[in-house]
């Protein structure tokens, strides 16, 4: 998918999304609420999916140009959909 160039809070970068995906089997939501006291999303799916953003143009605004350590393992694991 594409992401078109905007001013993105959180709340519109999730509709937007929600939006591109539409078609595809995946929930996109916050990880908080209210969504802005943590700013960060989580993508589920019953399928095996990568967000693969080596071409990505924003991954670096995105934060995954971040490494996980010690304090922030728990963020990125595998989960099952129930």
């Amino acid at each position: 998918i594409e992401i078109p160039p905007g001013d993105y809070v959180i709340n519109t970068l999730i509709d937007k999304l929600r939006g591109l995906t539409k078609n595809i089997d995946i929930d996109i939501a916050s990880v908080s609420v209210p969504s802005d006291l943590t700013n960060k999303i989580y993508f589920r799916s019953k399928k095996p999916f990568i967000l693969d953003m080596n071409q990505s143009t924003i991954r670096e605004v995105l934060g995954f140009d971040l490494y996980t350590n010690a304090t922030n393992t728990s963020m990125y694991k595998y989960m099952l959909y129930n």
